[in-house]
């Protein structure tokens, strides 16, 4: 079957996606001078069958920009909250639009939940040592309805419910409970006790198996000033599948770009920039610049465009895909870590003594 149509092909690809989700036999499409052509006698160990689901997910993502909105690189503060917490200092913040929360790290090892909109805390619940938090948003045709936070802490990585915590906190409320002694651990969907010290982390569904189906994986960066690795977990259970170690590596902060290249912040000037192979195997791709060391860092995928944190110049700074800075905002006090508001398109900032939301 031939197909130019670009609602047809849109049509061929949900699916297909569909029949991937239920079972292994499916359709497969073959790329040739930019047409797709479906043979529905091929079988699914076809080499186009990895081709037709990054058209897929190229599809989904593309779809969804259309609901979301990047950073302007205005910096214009919409909030400031000295005093927020009376606490040492911020070390992540992470939101989930879903549930309509944002979750604060601080270094006096405790997670504090507050409203997004109100920005009023709900509950805290305390942690050893926590490092950094990571909220995995659930997608629609994916398993249960609930995003999951990842918080690394004290040689450990943990993932609780999100829509569990939320309860938690909401029964704590109702029972006028001490929030100090707010036990969460029966919020936790597992916990793992690897050895390093684990910084940012990331999250994308990706297929390990033509056969199989597309699996939720956990990229961690282990941060070590000598032999740094990122950690590759199935997010489901917990398990470590890989590791990713290029030499001279001290991973910090890491997201996905537009073009589906990991984007690796390390405690010097470089950002490394990896792109997985055909075989698995992740590998440099290029090494961007920058005059001063980089900590925590978001990719903006609406605008193409790297943001990121920097200790030693106390500064946060958008940068193009070169490496270019375009805008930097300076802030006596040390920036932290950051994270992206898609639905408002607002960036929220970590300082140290102090939480900021840009628009």
């Amino acid at each position: 079957m031939y197909c130019e149509d670009h609602h047809q092909v849109i049509i061929y690809l949900l699916d297909f996606f569909n029949q991937s989700r239920n079972n292994n036999s499916l359709i497969s499409f073959h790329s040739h001078d930019h047409r797709i052509f479906v043979d529905e006698s091929s079988s699914s160990d076809h080499p186009s069958y990895s081709y037709l689901y990054i058209l897929y997910e190229k599809l989904k993502d593309k779809m969804r920009k259309k609901h979301r909105i990047g950073f302007s690189t205005a910096f214009i503060s919409k909030y400031s909250s000295p005093g927020f917490i009376d606490d040492l200092a911020y070390t992540d913040v992470k939101v989930s639009n879903h549930f309509n929360c944002l979750f604060v790290a601080s270094e006096s090892k405790c997670v504090y939940v507050s409203n997004l909109e109100t920005r009023l805390i709900m509950f805290h619940f305390t942690l050893p040592e926590v490092n950094c938090l990571y909220v995995e948003e659930y997608e629609p045709g994916y398993g249960a309805l609930d995003d999951s936070l990842f918080v690394s802490a004290s040689s450990c990585i943990i993932k609780y419910s999100v829509s569990k915590l939320l309860k938690k906190g909401a029964d704590k409320e109702r029972s006028s409970q001490d929030e100090e002694n707010l036990d969460v651990s029966d919020c936790e969907i597992w916990k793992i006790t690897p050895t390093g010290c684990f910084y940012g982390m990331v999250s994308r569904y990706e297929k390990t198996n033509v056969n199989t189906k597309a699996e939720r994986l956990l990229y961690v960066c282990d941060y070590h000033v000598i032999a740094g690795r990122i950690l590759v977990i199935n997010s489901e259970n917990g398990n470590i599948l890989k590791e990713i170690s290029p030499p001279d590596f001290s991973p910090c902060g890491i997201d996905f770009d537009v073009y589906d290249n990991l984007v690796v912040s390390q405690n010097s000037t470089i950002i490394m920039i990896l792109r997985k192979e055909a075989n698995g195997d992740w590998k440099m791709r290029n090494e961007l610049q920058f005059d001063a060391s980089l900590v925590g860092l978001v990719c903006d995928r609406v605008n193409n465009r790297i943001i990121a944190c920097s200790h030693s110049k106390n500064t946060v700074v958008v940068l193009d895909e070169n490496g270019n800075a375009i805008k930097t905002f300076k802030e006596i006090m040390d920036p932290y870590d950051l994270c992206l508001d898609y639905r408002t398109g607002d960036l929220i900032v970590a300082f140290q003594h102090k939480l900021v939301i840009f628009e």
